[in-house]
């Protein structure tokens, strides 16, 4: 005998997050430097930008705000991440 269980509840339910699989990294933007993993980053400082499952490029922190930084890559490409990702570990970032 198979029973099929079927309810709203169930198709709207978001997925399960076990705390093992997430790392948190230390991330915070305070007065327009960011806090990163025992590390100060300001605007103007050359960094090296690590993306989960992706190569690394070189950058330059063009801006740093409250929950953002902004990037100019060495192909003259902007980029906006925020502290948020840098948390979960989306982007890594060091400095060169």
């Amino acid at each position: 005998m198979v029973f099929i269980l079927s309810s709203p509840l169930m198709a709207h339910s978001p997925p399960t997050c076990r705390p093992s699989d997430r790392q948190q990294y230390s991330a915070r933007c305070e007065g327009g430097t960011l806090f990163y993993e025992g590390e100060r980053f300001s605007k103007g400082n050359t960094i090296l930008l690590e993306i989960k499952d992706d190569s690394a490029s070189q950058a330059v922190i063009t801006a740093v705000s409250t929950g953002e930084v902004w990037l100019r890559r060495t192909n003259g490409s902007k980029t906006k991440i925020y502290v948020s990702q840098l948390q979960k570990g989306k982007y890594t970032i060091r400095k060169v």
